[in-house]
């Protein structure tokens, strides 16, 4: 009797030292940015550059898109995974608002069971691993804050010349 006891009091003490956190929990502040451009050529730039890397546009409205890739993480497909789809999705939410400026905001979720009404979200919008996604809004907002790229010059060459040929008829 003494022995569970003991036994269970040691194993309260190790999962207690489980539930605390060794520091500060991670805050970005920065989940979003604001772009002086127009809001069509952000939403343009954002999905470009998320479907170039596998993504696929899940919803896509005025002030909200979505993206959804399916994960390739093990840990995520083995913790999170359900019997129904053992492969969960990795889903970016970014909000629009505004014109010239336009504000953008973005959010991070794994989801069990996408695509069915048994969806679950777990949020990782704070996880360090969510660092390239404030990294393209920065890179977007260079790219489209700096004006349009130069246009390519012409070629040098010969110029064309026009030869009248006298009368033409009329």
């Amino acid at each position: 009797m003494k022995l569970n006891f003991l036994v269970g009091l040691g194993l309260a003490a190790a999962l207690s030292g489980c539930a605390t956190t060794g520091g500060m929990p991670r805050v970005n502040a920065e989940r979003g940015a604001v772009i002086a451009a127009p809001e069509d050529a952000v939403k343009t730039a954002v999905a470009g550059d998320l479907t170039s890397k596998g993504f696929l546009i899940k919803q896509d409205s005025q002030f909200v898109m979505t993206f959804d890739k399916p994960s390739s993480d093990f840990a995520a497909n083995l913790l999170l995974g359900s019997s129904m789809n053992p492969t969960v999705n990795n889903r970016a939410i970014f909000q629009f608002v505004g014109d010239n400026p336009t504000s953008v905001t973005w959010h991070t979720y794994i989801v069990t069971n996408p695509g069915t009404g048994l969806e679950q979200l777990t949020d990782t919008t704070n996880s360090p691993n969510n660092d390239p996604v404030q990294a393209l809004l920065v890179s977007i907002k260079a790219q489209l804050e700096s004006g349009p790229p130069p246009k390519p010059a012409k070629p040098a060459g010969p110029k064309a010349v026009k030869v009248a040929t006298g009368n033409t008829g009329l």
